[in-house]
């Protein structure tokens, strides 16, 4: 089955381990689709609210329901076993030397974005220190971010005896 760029790019953020085949894609697509919907309802609701009623805090709000969607389906793609890494105990260490790979990786995504939001946020203050500022800020969380995913990888993977 060839992959689309959507496909990768679904696999790459949710993190998807397992083989990416039509069971992993009809589970991933009712686990989005439910969640668009519930996301897509509520949005419209917070936001014709606000502007009936000229609420600027519900834009607060409105973001945090959009964060609340993401975590919903990244717990139900992880409860699906689709994050689950399956290996050997002759291939742990290819395994680990993976996961200390990608988690590198989603660590310098993380704060490269984070610092890039934060000096677009802080740009237009002008002061040089506070780019500085945003850079430290964004590589102390990229660091976290990767440990954080490193452990909780290494965490759920599941070694499975070797054949004899």
């Amino acid at each position: 089955m060839k992959k689309t760029w959507m496909d990768r790019f679904v696999i790459f953020w949710w993190g998807i381990k397992q083989p990416y085949d039509e069971h992993a894609r009809a589970e991933v697509g009712r686990i989005s689709t439910i969640s668009l919907l519930l996301l897509i309802i509520t949005e419209f609701l917070v936001l014709m609210i606000q502007a009936i009623f000229n609420i600027s805090w519900l834009n607060v709000v409105a973001l945090l329901i959009l964060l609340i969607a993401m975590v919903g389906v990244s717990v139900a793609i992880k409860k699906a076993g689709l994050t689950a890494i399956e290996t050997t105990r002759a291939n742990r260490r290819q395994a680990l030397r993976q996961v200390k790979r990608d988690a590198v990786q989603y660590g310098l995504i993380f704060g490269f974005v984070f610092a890039c939001m934060k000096i677009l946020l802080d740009a237009t203050a002008g002061d040089p220190v506070e780019w500085i500022y945003a850079l430290v800020t964004g590589g102390v969380g990229g660091i976290i971010y990767g440990l954080g995913t490193y452990q909780n990888e290494k965490k759920q993977m599941h070694v499975l005896p070797d054949d004899e």
